[in-house]
């Protein structure tokens, strides 16, 4: 494993687990089942292999997710202080398990607390603000973040999927540590609208749907179903016409990913990487092989044909979010 600067102030692994993976079957937001003991194990062996940031929420499967890592991981004193724990506010629910955005002071005091009783822990490395909420001013998500921060309840601050203007608010109110956005050969967003800015002020980057939730590794091949607690599932012909729109561009994707002997998911992975202001890149895992799939070439320099071949590449698709 090799370790990164995210931010100024955490050392992270370059593969951080995107814990949405492990949210099981309790609904809100995650990738199908997985049992408990199948997701204490992923978490162990991660952990085994050097994965240091935990990045999770509790719209993932509703609060599972953050139990799951709280008992497999956050919980064990002798573990907590070597990991990065990574949460998020905001995306909440009401009674009926209706999905809805607060960021309200009131909203981030109460998801707090709720976070750090899910993850067996006093304090999160990295809080962050899940989406932006057009009702409630991120000044005021800010100040209470502060507040937080003071308290000694949160060590950093981050903000995910928000705009630079979005992110210049928050910034006139206090730092922010680390941005959360889509990053991957689909969707160069943020790379022609974030990198130059994030860099002159060392703000960290964290990339999330690093594989495009598996239209860069295959998944979504030969018109594979998903569970019903998939997300994948929910928006099946919406995903399954989006890859079918981009096929033969991931076609040229997947056989140079073969000519260099590489997985489709491990080439995705190293182009990511590849990029000097990626402080971490969240992947989704469910399995010990592909964790170990991805480890195996988190340290791989692209020949600069590859990548210059790639670039062009990530130009074609243009902006795909999935």
């Amino acid at each position: 494993m090799i370790f990164r600067s995210l931010g100024k102030n955490l050392q992270v692994s370059a593969l951080g687990f995107g814990g949405a993976a492990i949210s099981g079957e309790e609904g809100g937001y995650g990738f199908g089942s997985i049992s408990e003991e199948q997701a204490y194990d992923l978490l162990q062996y991660a952990y085994e292999k050097k994965i240091n940031l935990y990045d999770t929420a509790p719209i993932y499967g509703f609060g599972n997710s953050e139990k799951r890592i709280g008992k497999a991981l956050s919980g064990q004193s002798n573990i907590r202080k070597n990991i990065v724990l990574v949460s998020k506010l905001g995306a909440t629910w009401n009674a009926d398990k209706i999905r809805i955005l607060d960021n309200s002071p009131d909203t981030v005091k109460r998801m707090l607390s709720e976070s750090l009783t899910n993850l067996k822990t006093d304090y999160l490395d990295l809080y962050m603000i899940h989406w932006p909420d057009a009702k409630n001013p991120v000044e005021k998500t800010m100040e209470a973040l502060l507040y937080a921060k003071e308290e000694g309840l949160i060590r950093n601050i981050g903000v995910c999927n928000f705009s630079q203007d979005q992110l210049e608010r928050a910034l006139k109110v206090g730092q922010v540590d680390v941005i959360q956005n889509p990053f991957s050969l689909l969707d160069i967003e943020a790379k022609n609208e974030l990198f130059t800015f994030i860099k002159e002020r060392n703000i960290g980057f964290m990339s999330y749907a690093t594989l495009a939730k598996g239209m860069l590794s295959g998944s979504f091949a030969n018109n594979k179903k998903f569970e019903n607690s998939d997300v994948r599932n929910l928006k099946g012909r919406v995903f399954q016409d989006l890859f079918n729109s981009i096929q033969p561009l991931l076609n040229t994707f997947f056989n140079l990913a073969k000519e260099c002997s590489m997985t489709p998911a491990q080439i995705a992975l190293a182009w990511v990487l590849s990029h000097e202001e990626i402080g971490v890149a969240l992947c989704g895992a469910k399995t010990f092989e592909q964790i170990d799939g991805l480890i195996d070439k988190v340290n791989y320099s692209l020949p600069l044909e590859v990548k210059n071949t790639l670039d062009k590449l990530s130009l074609e698709f243009k902006k795909v979010r999935v």
